[in-house]
């Protein structure tokens, strides 16, 4: 299958969705669709269900459900408001609906994290027999002063592990059977570093976080006793550390993510400067999930924006996809990992301002 799909939205208004398809062959990318959202609920993080058939958007003050027909064809099915603090819904505040998650085991809830200010509360939500999304089941609690940006659960969904950007922390929830949560802990980071991510090796022993201000890659292990990350002493730079001491204040780390056969890791980093670029590093990953080698630490070929978002493609060990929204493009890199190569092999603009976050990779 030479042709495959992928959709992302955008960080401002007005809501849209763009579908582009990806030869593996050609290596052409083409933007097939724009499909119109509500105006204000532009959607800045998508994630699919554990069959295909449903996107899940954090769109500014409101999580939204989208049923896929087909890759040019995806419905806006509803909207929910951010729940916990009653002021995170209000347009006065600047609480915004960053990251969500869809589980993959039954009762299949998905996850949500609002940010900035009133962030202090997780939103579980249930869904349908066709995977809408349905009701509120909960409002988990993180802390007041917490901004949770990224998610994690281990293989066996019995855990979830949150990266909180503004308390420094990464926090620990175990799922009942019903999907709400309950908090078991969380581990402090060194403060400033502000953790941004979490990635799970699938052993589920060990933990990568990646640190925004620090521009670091941290790596933990999971002792099977407490669940509690535990630093294992191994961090990597996302920046080289020349350019972070003369200006530590241009970098922001953003996301990290394994290959297809989690040989691979991959991390970003943005640039606030739109005229000078973001970094992309991939590092090796051994069989038991610990990080043996950084292999290559580049330039992206733009700042990155706010996003900046690295996807692998989770048919192909050596495709990825990564996106800007200040240059509202979208491109595809390849990952040689034998001599440890990485370029880009394709590139679509979106034609609209903003348009850009993460990929989902659709088929």
């Amino acid at each position: 299958m030479p042709v495959h799909h992928l959709v992302t939205g955008s960080w401002t208004p007005p809501g849209a969705l763009f579908t582009l398809s990806f030869d593996d062959e050609t290596h052409e990318l083409k933007l097939l669709k724009r499909t119109a959202l509500p105006e204000d609920e532009p959607i800045s993080w998508l994630t699919k269900d554990h069959i295909g058939r449903n996107l899940y958007g954090a769109a500014l003050k409101r999580w939204n459900s989208l049923r896929v027909d087909s890759p040019t064809d995806i419905v806006h099915e509803g909207s929910h408001p951010i729940g916990g603090d009653p002021s995170a819904p209000l347009s006065t505040t600047r609480t915004r609906a960053i990251f969500l998650l869809a589980a993959s085991q039954p009762p299949h809830a998905v996850y949500c994290a609002p940010f900035y200010e009133h962030a202090g509360y997780g939103n579980a939500f249930s869904v349908s027999p066709t995977g809408t999304l349905e009701a509120n089941i909960q409002n988990f609690e993180y802390a007041p002063e917490s901004a949770i940006h990224g998610a994690v659960f281990n293989p066996p969904e019995t855990h979830l592990y949150s990266a909180d950007m503004w308390g420094d922390k990464i926090w620990v929830h175990v799922k009942d059977s019903d999907g709400t949560l309950t908090t078991v802990g969380s581990v402090d980071t060194p403060k400033g570093t502000h953790p941004r991510w979490v990635e799970m090796h699938p052993s589920g022993t060990v933990l990568y976080t990646l640190m925004e201000a620090a521009n670091t890659l941290v790596e933990y292990t999971i002792p099977p006793q407490t669940h509690l990350p535990t630093p294992t002493g191994q961090s990597f730079p996302l920046v080289p550390p020349s350019l972070l001491s003369s200006n530590p204040k241009l970098y922001r780390g953003d996301v990290c993510a394994l290959s297809a056969s989690a040989r691979t890791l991959f991390a970003t980093t943005r640039s606030n400067d739109r005229n000078t670029p973001g970094f992309i590093t991939a590092l090796a990953v051994g069989p038991d999930g610990r990080i043996t080698q950084q292999r290559t630490l580049q330039h992206t070929l733009s700042s990155g924006g706010h996003s900046n978002a690295v996807v692998p493609a989770p048919w192909d060990e050596g495709l990825l996809a990564l996106t800007d929204d200040v240059e509202a493009v979208v491109e595809v890199w390849r990952w040689e990992e034998g001599p440890g190569v990485l370029y880009r092999v394709a590139r679509e603009k979106l034609g609209q301002d903003g348009a850009g976050m993460n990929v989902v990779w659709l088929d």
